[in-house]
């Protein structure tokens, strides 16, 4: 039996790594994202601020599951690995409940092309495939166990639900970085950069029409005696910003989800899911959901810490 097992767990996920191009075209295309986030529109609007301040705490985590890991505590490393911080927003909750439906169950389960000499496969034709290999994991003990793979299963899907709300903040932190490219010449990482530079802009601007001679002659004045915007107006303007890209992080997957699809990224993770998903159903040593996304959201957050420093040192 335990042969039968593995050889139908091998069927599955390799059906299951079929669908994932397709699930991908699907919903993460601009016309299946912009379906999915309009489940944003409502409390997922307060809610993405509250994941984005917690993107720090979780990369710190993933950074000392690592540590864990390289000194050769795994068990360690995969409780820090494991650990969720993030609210669930409604459009995290139904991307879990599409993959969930689609891509590990499926409609229907293509229950009619299974074998049925195959005790697992027969199985298949009257439950969704997934609740058949937990029921068919309980039989097994040990790390089969179904309450165990369950509650593997959670926390994979949480961590991806985690690697978008990172998505998002690198989403933001691209924005910022071509409006500081494209109006300001400068490097603008995020909204500590970006701040400053809008707050610099709107006192030269409010200084040359306030100047008692004439705009013609402010401007050319001011080009020689630059103005410095006052703190509060720095202050305002970056924490305005701060706000708002907080608030619009609740969509950013609307311009993520498109080009992560063009560029595999997708169809990696969702990959990657199913390997670590089928890992722990063999019952093999504990696996997670690794995503990287958390640290790249963290080198864009310190280059965006350094620019201020810069900022400050060259006025200070």
């Amino acid at each position: 039996m335990d042969a039968v097992y593995e050889a139908a767990l091998t069927r599955y996920f390799a059906d299951r790594h079929s669908r994932v191009d397709d699930f991908v075209g699907r919903h993460f295309s601009l016309r299946g994202t912009l379906k999915i986030h309009r489940r944003a529109l409502g409390l997922d609007i307060l809610r993405a601020p509250v994941n984005l301040m917690f993107t720090v705490p979780t990369a710190t985590l993933k950074l000392c599951a690592t540590l864990a890991r390289w000194a050769g505590k795994s068990d360690a490393a995969h409780w820090l690995d494991t650990r969720n911080l993030f609210l669930e927003t409604a459009v995290s909750r139904h991307i879990t409940e599409l993959i969930e439906g689609e891509l590990l169950a499926g409609p229907g389960d293509r229950a009619g092309q299974q074998d049925q000499s195959d005790p697992l496969a027969e199985a298949m034709l009257a439950t969704p495939a997934i609740r058949t290999l937990l029921a068919q994991a309980a039989t097994q003990g040990n790390d089969r166990g179904a309450h165990a793979f369950e509650t593997r299963l959670r926390q994979a899907l949480t961590a991806y639900g985690g690697a978008r709300t990172a998505a998002g903040e690198i989403t933001t932190a691209a924005v910022s970085l071509s409006v500081g490219a494209i109006v300001f010449h400068q490097m603008t990482p995020g909204m500590l950069t970006l701040g400053p530079s809008i707050a610099a802009v709107l006192a030269h601007q409010a200084a040359i029409e306030a100047f008692p001679l004439g705009v013609g002659l402010g401007a050319l004045w001011y080009s020689l005696l630059p103005v410095s915007p006052s703190t509060e107006l720095v202050v305002g303007i970056t924490v305005g910003l701060a706000l708002l890209g907080a608030t619009l992080a609740a969509f950013a997957g609307i311009l993520a989800d498109p080009i992560q699809r063009r560029l595999g990224l997708h169809q990696a993770r969702l990959h990657h899911l199913l390997d670590v998903l089928e890992a722990n159903l063999r019952g093999r040593t504990a696996s997670s959901l690794r995503v990287r996304d958390h640290y790249v959201a963290r080198l864009l957050d310190a280059l965006d810490y350094a620019g201020l420093v810069l900022r400050l040192t060259r006025t200070g």
